[in-house]
């Protein structure tokens, strides 16, 4: 799930978010209410065998964030990575972001504790390797980014980094992931 903050960009709105995001409530709706209704249909006492149980685990759920009954937010962020250890890797370094430009120089925080520093707005795959596609701020230069391998690499729990190119406002970093078993990760 894409964290919105002004270190990862949600990506665009695409048609039907609306509807995928109620995909989940509906989904519960029918799974309960269809039994429910056949049952009830049968015999009215015999639609509480899927009526308590279904008010048991609604019960249980609540506050989890879990609630079936509860539209969930459309992860709209551009992953094209399909390896699956890798998409794990794409997935957390959402999270992993923000910290790793602010250890690498390339933000801050300012006064308020509000980011400011390079916008990652999309990853795909290379190779073994995952590409983060990133936005810089005005001021910001590639070699700016080219002159912070090691810190960037720390930051974002990696073997190590190295920038594939970019233009005037926008870089993409090569990130090579530990091996299984090396450091935290």
């Amino acid at each position: 799930m894409t964290t919105t903050t002004p270190a990862v960009a949600p990506g665009p709105a695409r048609p039907f978010d609306v509807l995928r995001a109620w995909s989940r409530p509906v989904a519960a709706l029918v799974v309960v209410a269809v039994p429910a209704g056949l049952l009830w249909w049968l015999h009215p006492a015999a639609s509480l065998v899927v009526l308590v149980p279904a008010a048991f685990v609604a019960w249980r759920l609540r506050g989890s964030g879990l609630e079936p009954w509860l539209p969930q937010p459309v992860d709209r962020f551009p992953d094209s990575v399909t390896d699956p250890r890798r998409r794990a890797y794409a997935r957390d370094l959402r999270w992993r972001w923000e910290h790793a430009m602010v250890v690498g120089g390339l933000g801050s925080y300012g006064p308020d504790g509000a980011y400011s520093g390079p916008t990652l707005t999309a990853v795909s795959q290379h190779g073994t390797s995952v590409v983060a596609h990133a936005t810089m701020l005005p001021g910001q230069s590639v070699r700016d980014v080219d002159a912070c391998h090691a810190a960037l690499a720390a930051g974002l729990e990696a073997a190590e980094t190295s920038l594939l190119g970019g233009t005037q406002d926008t870089f993409a970093l090569l990130i090579t992931e530990r091996d299984a078993g090396e450091g935290w990760t």
